[in-house]
């Protein structure tokens, strides 16, 4: 029998804090405006947790089946492609996550209604069928844009909407400077992976774009994010506190200039650039939510 330890590098959870930032975003900022329930926050916190979680796990199954992930490559959590555990185990390992989601979706659905059902439902699609056939946007260059939808405005929004009940754009905007980072994590996974993907025979926006562009559109995810939240701030839809993000920038700017070094270090930066683009997400997203933490007590 597997090990818990096993099943918990299979389940990848280096990568639960472009998750968990979200969550945070949105619990703040229902903060700000005066509604907070630690109980719906904790429901939605593990919701989002297990609705990851059975998103890799059901992407290492269909990578692996597809031989995306194979001896040599540097996707997914590895634990297919060294033999520790079944394919058929991890698929139902991923269900099995799902089911958890869904379980916490019918106590938060009896306590705020519908909205959660449609929110609940698009998040668990999103997540399985992001490579499930016969969907499977991430093998068709839509990776990008899943990924920018279901881990920015809809675990923000959802966020929101289960301390508040109410239903709103703030949230939606508020969450796109995150939404935009969180995208840059998996742009710089696929612009460093475009040739393997190429030999599984898959498509990506990297692949689609070419490395060159690809670091050009991942430079532009990064500038926009610090831009759209000084113009939120501008608007009025951010506090001032919210410039607090460009405490960030050395991460920022670190990540770009390795991406975009020289020939000889390129190939070094480019491998790095997910694990830096994620630390960044988190510093990011942890600055904006302790902004409106800090407008609701200064």
């Amino acid at each position: 029998m597997a090990s818990a330890k096993l099943w918990l590098r299979a389940s990848r959870p280096f990568s639960f804090t472009a998750s968990v930032t979200p969550v945070l975003l949105g619990t703040a900022l229902a903060w700000y405006r005066g509604y907070f329930n630690a109980l719906y926050f904790l429901a939605a916190l593990l919701g989002a947790l297990l609705l990851h979680a059975g998103s890799n796990l059901i992407g290492d199954y269909f990578d692996y089946k597809k031989q995306v992930d194979r001896e040599g490559t540097l996707g997914g959590s590895g634990v297919l492609v060294e033999g520790l555990l079944r394919p058929k185990a991890v698929f139902i390992g991923g269900l099995t996550a799902f089911a958890g989601v869904a379980l916490i979706g019918v106590y938060l659905i009896a306590v705020r209604g519908i909205p959660i059902l449609v929110l609940g439902l698009t998040g668990m699609l999103g997540g399985f069928f992001y490579t499930a056939d016969p969907v499977e946007y991430k093998y068709k260059a839509l990776g990008d844009v899943g990924i920018f939808l279901l881990f920015g405005p809809l675990i923000v929004l959802g966020a929101d909407y289960v301390q508040t009940g109410q239903l709103s754009w703030l949230p939606v905007w508020v969450s796109l400077p995150i939404a935009l980072l969180v995208t840059g994590i998996l742009h710089s996974n696929n612009f460093r992976d475009i040739r393997n993907d190429a030999a599984a025979g898959i498509k990506t926006f990297a692949m689609v774009l070419g490395e060159k562009n690809s670091v050009a559109v991942f430079t532009g995810m990064i500038a926009l994010a610090y831009l759209l939240t000084i113009s939120l701030i501008i608007g009025g839809i951010m506090p001032l506190w919210s410039l607090m993000v460009l405490l960030s920038l050395p991460s920022a700017f670190k990540v770009l200039q390795a991406v975009q070094s020289k020939e000889g270090n390129r190939q070094k930066g480019v491998a790095a650039a997910d694990v830096m683009t994620a630390r960044l997400h988190m510093q990011f997203g942890v600055l904006l939510t302790l902004a409106f933490v800090l407008e609701k007590i200064m």
